[in-house]
């Protein structure tokens, strides 16, 4: 048995895969576009159980149906080598989160996920599983406790610091925010994700025009990087931009950056959610932007699922809102009220206080029926964290709940 970066006893003699394990887990922790090479790897090495949970992992990720389906494949396979005896602790458990997701077990799923962090607190890539999934969940302080417990053996991980100053401000903790990310890139000025928690700090501290030079100046690090992080960071620019009224500026990295540009993925959930958090945000500044709301709506509409996660189904939500499909609209009220009478614990605890009430509040926004908008964000206004996004992300509900409150009186 050899062990991977992480300290990890891995059930395998080959060093080559190690090498490949370790390389696939930094592109994960780096926000790198190459990240979906696991399904090469998993192929090549079909009898090498992490591969296969990896490759279920980042299928899930790509956040459609198809994904999902191929999730489900990967994990049987992990299953059958698991069955022959091919299994670490750590392996058992990671399969066992896994399943409990795509079984919409999520709550069960996050427990299994504990137990990897709790048990190696080397861990980073993990770590970061577990940032991503508290930080869905609106969970801030469980993001805060984890990149602590994770930060005492990786004081000088750039990793590790990156997760630390994103929690640190979502806690509300700017000054200590900036200064681990400063930290971090001082040791590797290329990570996107402390870029992420500088945009941030510059929002809170209100300086656009800084949030503006100092991402511009680090934007050439994020070519490298998959469309996510690429078109999120892009996506902070522009708000700076909006925040100093300069529309045109703002509507340009849309064009470049956030829908038209070779760096982003049209049909990716949440590529297409930054797409339309930002129009949204141009309308409301009174910008011309049918030209490009059509070119968004027309590549949404034709998801096959517009509900595997609440905070992008709201922006799916005043899309179809805002369409002229009445077949859509209907089908996407039944499937929220499927979710509003679910018995499944998450849909309880998520959907029926935060996300089924926004999607209704951001469908009677589009289509104008401010009465009902403002009456289901208010109806929701004390659990709008619990569907994840960010501080400044969720600030377009807020934006639109004052909208709708103006135009009802």
């Amino acid at each position: 048995m050899l062990k991977d970066q992480f300290n990890n006893k891995i059930n395998i003699n080959d060093s080559k895969i190690i090498d490949s394990l370790n390389k696939f887990e930094s592109n994960f922790l780096g926000y790198k576009k190459n990240t979906q090479e696991i399904f090469k790897l998993s192929k090549n090495y079909e009898n090498f159980l992490p591969f296969q949970l990896h490759s279920a992992l980042i299928s899930i990720f790509i956040d459609n149906l198809e994904g999902f389906n191929s999730a489900k494949k990967y994990i049987i396979k992990a299953k059958k080598l698991i069955d022959k005896k091919q299994a670490t602790d750590r392996d058992i458990n990671y399969y066992n989160f896994l399943n409990n997701l795509l079984q919409k077990k999520f709550f069960q799923a996050l427990t299994y996920l504990d137990i990897l962090i709790n048990n190696n607190h080397d861990d980073l890539f993990f770590a970061k599983i577990g940032q991503i999934f508290y930080f869905s969940i609106g969970d801030n302080k469980k993001m805060i406790n984890l990149a602590n417990l994770v930060i005492k053996n990786n004081k000088k991980n750039p990793y590790a610091l990156s997760m630390l100053s994103f929690a640190l401000e979502e806690y509300n903790q700017i000054d200590k925010a900036k200064e681990v990310a400063l930290k971090g890139l001082s040791i590797n000025q290329s990570d996107p994700w402390s870029h992420h928690t500088l945009a941030h700090i510059f929002e809170v501290e209100n300086k656009p025009e800084r949030g503006i030079d100092t991402l511009k100046s680090l934007s050439h690090y994020w070519n490298d990087c998959n469309s996510f992080i690429y078109t999120h960071n892009w996506w902070h620019i522009a708000l700076f931009y909006l925040k100093i009224n300069d529309l045109n500026s703002a509507l340009k990295i849309f064009n470049k950056h956030l829908w038209d540009s070779p760096n982003s993925d049209k049909s990716y959930s949440q590529d297409q959610a930054g797409a339309v958090s930002l129009l949204i945000r141009l309308k409301l500044k009174n910008k011309n932007i049918e030209r490009h709301w059509k070119k968004v709506s027309s590549e949404i509409i034709k998801r096959k699922n517009f509900f595997s996660d609440p905070f992008i189904a709201t922006h799916y939500a005043y899309v179809i809102g805002s369409v002229d499909n009445l077949k859509l609209k209907t089908k996407f009220q039944e499937n929220i009220e499927l979710l509003e009478n679910s018995k499944n614990e998450y849909d309880k605890k998520i959907w029926k206080k935060a996300g089924v009430p926004l999607c209704k509040a951001m469908i009677n926004h589009a289509e104008k029926n401010y009465k009902n908008s403002y009456r289901y964000f208010n109806e929701s206004i004390n659990h709008w964290s619990l569907i994840g996004g960010s501080h400044t992300q969720r600030d377009l509900f807020k934006i639109l709940f004052d909208e709708s409150k103006k135009k009802n009186n």
